[in-house]
């Protein structure tokens, strides 16, 4: 293990950004902040996202030469307004809204997305007919007929959810590719029949 002497250089010199996004159209707030702590950043976030009330994301400014611009680097959340691309993007999507609902849920709101669709997550689990949940409810797994699926839709989830069960400990060169090239495709059905009342986070990702 290094120690912080072993590297090349150091710097206290940093500029947190909070990013407060607001609403079903995920209005975007910004709020810069230099020269603190991150524990005094964190306690700005719960002050400017109203106690979770609002979705947040705290990044670092990251700093180029003259004339550049510069980036950030993310350190809980993402761009909310952006659909994400890669995994790392849904499980930082996924810790956003998680914080949000279970905010929700102690305030004793309805478990709801700032757009005003439920949240259906798809993993798998043993023992399950539907590899489909809805966290912060009393419904937590989802069963046959409770969603508006059609039936073919409904009969390949279920059928996803056996091949997992079935799947040997030690998968052989492919398989692993193989499954989640079904389950992404198996995600997007499930977007598309949803998509009027609950977005559908991939957490199988």
């Amino acid at each position: 293990m290094r120690a912080p002497s072993d590297v090349p250089w150091q710097s206290d010199e940093r500029t947190f950004r909070i990013c407060v996004f607001e609403g079903a159209d995920s209005r975007l707030s910004t709020f810069d902040y230099s020269r603190t702590s991150l524990t005094t950043v964190l306690e700005q976030c719960a002050w400017r996202s109203d106690e979770e009330a609002r979705l947040w994301a705290l990044a670092v400014v990251v700093q180029t030469s003259a004339g550049e611009p510069g980036g950030l680097v993310w350190l809980s959340g993402t761009d909310y307004r952006t659909r994400p691309s890669r995994p790392s993007g849904w499980r930082a999507r996924r810790e956003m809204q998680d914080r949000y609902l279970a905010a929700r849920t102690r305030r004793g709101e309805a478990p709801l997305l700032p757009d005003g669709r439920r949240l259906i997550r798809m993993f798998f689990d043993h023992g399950r007919t539907l590899p489909l949940w809805e966290t912060f409810t009393d419904h937590y797994t989802i069963e046959r007929g409770a969603l508006p699926l059609t039936p073919g839709l409904e009969r390949d989830l279920a059928t996803w959810q056996e091949t997992w069960e079935d799947r040997s400990p030690d998968p052989a060169p492919g398989d692993d590719e193989t499954f989640l090239t079904t389950a992404w495709a198996l995600h997007a059905r499930l977007e598309r029949e949803l998509e009027d009342i609950a977005e559908v986070r991939p957490d199988f990702c």
